[in-house]
């Protein structure tokens, strides 16, 4: 079952890259060219994540590929990453799957770990991205006078916090669960609950809510404004 779900993921990779050869070069001669990039590169998502300079010297090398191609191609990223984004614009993340998938679009191409609070408005919409850390990513990124400080800064009614594993585990761990304990508290105290923290890892979000990690007791301490258990755990 994974392997027919993986080769048909990349024939729906190789279509959109013909589609975006042929911008630039004959269909007949696009195949070729799209076949001797995935002989090389195996999938887009691993070109997505190749630095910059060093995919652009791959480009290069490829026949019949023309400047143009090039050019193109060695934006992918941001043009992924642009599109992912843009998905999600005035998206109302009032659920445990609102808040995944949201998060999954802001981070999933992520080539460094980060840590990122999001500010919601009375509404659940994002009035702010606020970035706690790049590179590592531990208890102080979700230190709670940090996260307090920017909740003030953005005005914001309700927070979401997230991280990324770039290529590795899919587990969240004990200093994770012990920081967004702390910052629950902290942030109550300021009336701004915290909705979640979400884990990026192997292209999905990983809810600690719905994985139980933060108590029912500590997350109706909240106070009246935050959402109840089912309807944030409700399925859409």
């Amino acid at each position: 079952m994974k392997e027919n779900k993986f080769a048909q993921r990349i024939l729906a990779e190789r279509e959109l890259l013909l589609r975006l050869l042929n911008c630039f070069v004959a269909p007949e001669e696009s195949g070729d060219i799209a076949d001797a990039i995935f002989d090389r590169h195996t999938t887009l998502r691993y070109i997505c994540e190749m630095p910059k300079d060093l995919l652009r010297q791959e480009l290069e090398a490829i026949p019949g590929l023309p400047p143009e191609g090039v050019d193109m191609l060695s934006f992918i990223w941001d043009i992924a990453r642009a599109s992912r984004v843009s998905s999600t614009d005035d998206m109302k993340i009032a659920s445990v799957q609102a808040a995944c998938r949201y998060m999954t679009a802001q981070m999933f191409l992520e080539r460094r770990e980060a840590a990122l609070l999001f500010a919601l408005d009375e509404e659940f919409h994002v009035v702010s991205r606020y970035i706690l850390s790049y590179g590592i990513v531990d208890e102080t990124s979700f230190a709670p006078g940090l996260l307090l400080e920017a909740c003030l800064k953005t005005g914001a009614e309700y927070a979401i916090i997230g991280h990324n594993h770039p290529g590795s585990g899919c587990a969240l761990s004990p200093a994770d669960v012990k920081a967004t304990e702390n910052a629950i508290r902290v942030l109550s105290g300021a009336g701004v609950p915290l909705l979640d923290h979400i884990l990026v890892a192997g292209g999905k979000g990983i809810s600690m809510r719905k994985q139980g990690k933060i108590s029912d007791v500590l997350w109706s301490g909240q106070g009246k404004n935050a959402p109840s258990g089912e309807v944030w755990l409700k399925e859409e």
